[in-house]
């Protein structure tokens, strides 16, 4: 498989062990590079979310986002001008298929891609070249789904 590729040719897997909240650690692998990055976040519930709820999780990481990948968040009411990178929520339902449409045709302004399940639609953000899971899975199948979404030869 990895021989018929043309433009991927390695890969890195890394893993970060955390205590209580993921947030510093997310920082600093944020603060390592400016990939097109997905960041899978936690379900309304999860324990990773330590009794709040979803949506201030993900806007603190959309934050951290914003701040060290230099992008503005985008949804088809708030368009930054052309040429910004952008971060789109789709862990926010509101616009869901616009914002879709938008990371297909639009992928490399994406800097990053908030979801808890992305894509199931099938859909795909071909320019994604890092994917930070903050929620641990016991699914093997949920595993190489996630990881799935960089091995495409983009």
């Amino acid at each position: 498989y990895w021989a018929a590729l043309r433009h991927i040719k390695t890969y890195s897997y890394d893993f970060v062990a955390y205590k209580g909240t993921v947030f510093a650690e997310l920082e600093a692998l944020l603060r390592r590079g400016r990939e097109p990055t997905i960041i899978y976040c936690p379900r309304e519930g999860h324990k990773l979310l330590i009794g709040k709820d979803k949506r201030s999780f993900v806007e603190r990481a959309r934050g951290l986002c914003e701040r060290h990948l230099g992008a503005t968040l985008w949804t088809p009411d708030t368009r930054p001008a052309v040429g910004t990178k952008v971060v789109v929520d789709l862990v926010d339902p509101e616009h869901r298929p616009e914002k879709i449409a938008f990371v297909g045709d639009h992928g490399g302004r994406v800097a990053a891609v908030l979801t808890v399940g992305m894509f199931k639609e099938g859909a795909d953000w071909v320019e994604a070249a890092r994917i930070i899971d903050l929620v641990p899975t016991g699914s093997d199948q949920d595993r190489l789904q996630r990881f799935g979404r960089l091995v495409r030869d983009h």
